[in-house]
């Protein structure tokens, strides 16, 4: 297939990029936080150990984690694919070569996929080794963290996939980074919602944060969450591939 070579060609750029130090820095800021709070201020100072550590912990690090850094993680990791054609005016060329404009959005696509499950993973890892470091003494909720991983990369994923087609259609990248900075900023409330409307959901910025809170408190809410994160992704995958299209058979 014609787009495992385009996956293998974008693994050449993406491995040469700076885009690995900032993730690991974007990651590594919230959960050193979410860490530093709980270890040192509410069982440190406050010397309260009655709720479930590991949960206390994950919430800490979720509460900017999922909020502000994660919505910008996916749009440097989308920004970052898109950007390596954009920067060269290359997208032209590329389509002289005999590649359909799916197989290279799928190419793509399935890298910012396999960085949202890495960003994902390393946050999960980071959480575990920091529980292990301090000796938390209560149980892991290893089905709650499996939970928090796979629906937060779902609402990682729908949220890239709405970005790519920003990216695609807007010339500045900065002008996309802008706006999704600002529209990320909202979601810190969203959090901490303590109401029961849906209406978040539909809103494709606070759908990670909202996977690895609220959207397993019950099967209404579950089902509502995971139609709008394919539905999301199924329609501006779709959006991508057409615009696209503009530039096959024509040189930059």
């Amino acid at each position: 297939m014609q787009y495992k070579k385009i996956v293998f060609s974008e693994w050449l750029k993406i491995r040469k990029s700076k885009l690995w130090l900032f993730l690991i820095s974007l990651v590594g800021l919230p959960v050193g936080y979410g860490v530093y709070i709980q270890t040192q201020v509410v069982m440190g100072i406050y010397q309260y150990e009655e709720e479930n550590t590991w949960l206390m912990l994950l919430m800490m690090v979720l509460l900017f984690y999922g909020t502000i850094f994660l919505p910008n993680i996916v749009s440097l990791i989308t920004g970052t694919l898109v950007n390596f054609e954009k920067q060269a005016n290359d997208w032209g060329h590329l389509f002289l070569a005999p590649i359909k404009r799916g197989d290279l959005y799928v190419g793509k696509w399935v890298w910012m996929c396999l960085l949202v499950v890495a960003t994902q993973v390393f946050m999960i890892g980071a959480i575990i080794a920091s529980g292990n470091v301090f000796q938390f003494q209560h149980d892991l909720p290893i089905l709650l963290f499996i939970g928090v991983f796979i629906l937060g990369s779902l609402g990682a994923i729908s949220l890239g996939s709405f970005l790519f087609y920003l990216f695609l259609r807007i010339p500045s990248n900065r002008t996309v980074f802008t706006i999704n900075l600002l529209c990320s900023i909202p979601v810190f409330f969203i959090f901490s919602n303590a109401t029961n409307s849906m209406l978040p959901y539909f809103y494709p910025w606070a759908l990670p944060v909202i996977g690895m809170t609220y959207a397993s408190s019950s099967n209404a809410h579950l089902i509502v969450y995971i139609f709008f994160c394919v539905a999301l992704t199924a329609v501006f995958s779709i959006l991508s591939k057409r615009h696209l299209k503009q530039f096959e058979g024509v040189p930059s």
